[in-house]
């Protein structure tokens, strides 16, 4: 590795010389601009041009033969967050699953089919970094959580267990939007220079939308067991006194992460500590019934909350 000494330039310059065979390399003379940037890793960047972000085609190839649907979407997915913007879906069994695959595509932002005939699909991803706001995307999921949890906690009275399950679609799209997205972020720099976001503040975005999908997906599941108990009032009242308080330490960890409130971060990580315990206790009284289901549910919505929390303790 060769090295540079800093020289002052001027009052608030400083300057460093740049290796001659480098300068030969990209055609190179005196008075000719290059351009910099942070990478976000603390490192500055240099380019011989400006230029756009152009992004590269990757392609893959998902062979569902034989495979089940729920393959395919996992299959999808990852394909989808690692980007991959040419997928190939081959599958002697298309015709009588087209529409599940389909949907399965048109699920992921920017990802639409371009390409059908009888043992393939091929879908590409249309998603421009100008459209992607990660501070407004980790809002919008925040608020349909929100809504979520109430709507999942109405699911003891009626049944809200399709409206939850829409809900948590939508947060899956914009959680695998952003996290695709930010994975991009750190191998170009081009795509942080487009987002404007270093790369410790993106990585906050990534855990932060990570876990939120995790959440939409527990409520999911308790909104089903919420609709199917039938318990005494007063075990009922119970697990609503938990849930609720659940639910506020939610909304103080979202708090905690936009106003980068570390004190709060930390008394909502007590509260969580102290919340298990007490629910922990529960647990022996309600073994192998849908009561104790929900009580596990609530403790990883915790677990979610914590972590929430704790990336709201490091901004």
């Amino acid at each position: 590795m060769e090295y540079r000494k800093i020289i002052k330039f001027g009052n608030s310059s400083h300057v460093i010389s740049l290796p001659n065979a480098w300068l030969k390399k990209n055609n190179l003379n005196k008075g000719d601009r290059i351009f910099l940037q942070e990478n976000g890793t603390n490192e500055i960047v240099l380019f011989t041009k400006e230029t756009e972000f152009r992004e590269a085609i990757k392609e893959i190839i998902i062979d569902a033969n034989n495979k089940s649907l729920l393959y395919v979407s996992n299959a999808l997915i990852t394909a989808y967050t690692n980007n991959y913007n040419l997928i190939k879906i081959l599958d002697k069994n298309l015709n009588k699953r087209s529409n599940e695959i389909r949907n399965f595509i048109h699920s992921l932002a920017g990802l639409e089919v371009i390409e059908q005939s009888n043992d393939r699909i091929v879908a590409k991803d249309f998603l421009s970094i100008k459209d992607i706001y990660f501070d407004a995307m980790v809002r919008r999921t925040d608020i349909i959580i929100r809504n979520m949890l109430k709507n999942a906690k109405d699911c003891i009275k009626k049944d809200y267990t399709v409206s939850v399950a829409n809900s948590d679609f939508d947060v899956n799209r914009l959680a695998f939007a952003l996290i695709k997205i930010a994975r991009k972020s750190f191998d170009n720099p081009q795509v942080a220079k487009e987002l404007k976001l270093g790369y410790y503040e993106t990585l906050n975005y990534y855990r932060l939308m990570f876990n939120l999908e995790q959440m939409g997906d527990e409520i999911k599941r308790m909104a089903r067991l919420f609709n199917l108990i039938r318990l005494k009032k007063e075990d009922i009242k119970q697990l609503i006194l938990y849930y609720e308080k659940v639910e506020s330490m939610y909304q103080d960890s979202m708090k905690a992460f936009y106003n980068k409130d570390k004190e709060l971060a930390f008394s909502v990580l007590e509260q969580g500590k102290n919340t298990t315990i007490i629910i922990n206790k529960l647990l022996k009284d309600y073994i192998e019934s849908i009561h104790a289901r929900i009580i596990e549910k609530l403790k990883n919505l915790i677990d979610c909350i914590e972590q929430t929390s704790r990336i709201a303790a490091n901004l």
